[in-house]
């Protein structure tokens, strides 16, 4: 069922523009203002009541799932749930955008939709690698904690994020905890999403890289994305070619997936995934 759900999903998201329907914030965003207001979240700021908040809607779902036996109830479950947690419409139209703008030479253009896209410059990554960690985090994250928990791992993973995003915004004195749980959901997943990038890409250049970040539990997941891309993607373009790395680093990530769902593949047809 994990690979039939994946195949849909990822082949329905390529072809249609999600309505609100399917889009994670519809759902997310009045469950944490609700719940927020409920426990006083914002005014008591306890580190207690963010693990409750973030792991309400994944025990819900878990127990729907393990509940409920109806095999074809547990499809739609987890195919619905993996269609409002992959991907994101904002993000998809702003990088077009970008794309648009730099093929007809707009570079304001281009710095406002990297801005839309929550681009920093002086992050230290560049636009190529920072697009390669949006996939991470839409796709690839989402996917990989689908695979081992069903549904309830989705909806862990994107409440997380979605947590992340809203403290950020208001600047919450819990941000550096909830990215200390992004940390720890991130650890496994961007591993075998990096290890996944070499076996694509350039496998002898990133191997030190990715091997020394086994044994480092304190590197950011996104930093050990940007480093194992740029690592398993040799780019060489221009000073004025403003497309040419973030394109090449999509296609690698786009190339990755496709991994993924093979393997997959090989474990459902050997009985080691359902």
């Amino acid at each position: 069922m994990a690979l039939f759900s994946l195949l849909l999903v990822f082949a329905l998201e390529r072809m249609l523009t999600k309505t609100r329907l399917w889009r994670n914030e519809t759902y997310l965003s009045p469950y944490y203002s609700a719940i927020s207001r409920l426990l006083k979240f914002e005014q008591r700021h306890s580190v207690l009541m963010m693990y409750v908040i973030v792991f309400i809607p994944a025990v819900l779902v878990f127990v729907v799932q393990t509940q409920v036996e109806n095999v074809l109830f547990q499809l739609f479950l987890g195919t619905a749930i993996l269609m409002i947690g992959t991907g994101c419409p904002n993000v998809r139209t702003a990088f077009k955008g970008y794309l648009q703008a730099a093929n007809r030479g707009d570079m304001e253009a281009c710095d406002l939709y990297a801005q839309e896209l929550s681009y920093k410059p002086d992050s230290g990554r560049s636009f190529g690698q920072h697009i390669a960690w949006i996939n991470y985090t839409h796709y690839m994250a989402v996917a990989l904690w689908f695979i081992a928990l069903g549904p309830a791992g989705v909806m862990l993973y994107i409440s997380a994020r979605y947590m992340a995003v809203r403290l950020v915004q208001v600047n919450h004195s819990l941000t550096a905890q909830i990215f200390t749980v992004l940390h720890v959901l991130d650890w496994i997943p961007v591993r075998l999403t990096t290890l996944g990038y070499m076996l694509v890409g350039n496998f002898t250049d990133a191997f030190g890289i990715w091997g020394r970040a086994l044994v480092d539990p304190k590197i950011s997941a996104a930093d050990l994305i940007a480093k194992i891309a740029k690592a398993s993607e040799v780019v060489e373009v221009g000073a004025q070619d403003c497309t040419e790395e973030p394109c090449t680093m999509l296609k690698l990530a786009k190339r990755n997936v496709m991994l993924m769902l093979v393997v997959v593949a090989l474990l459902t047809l050997s009985g080691w995934l359902i």
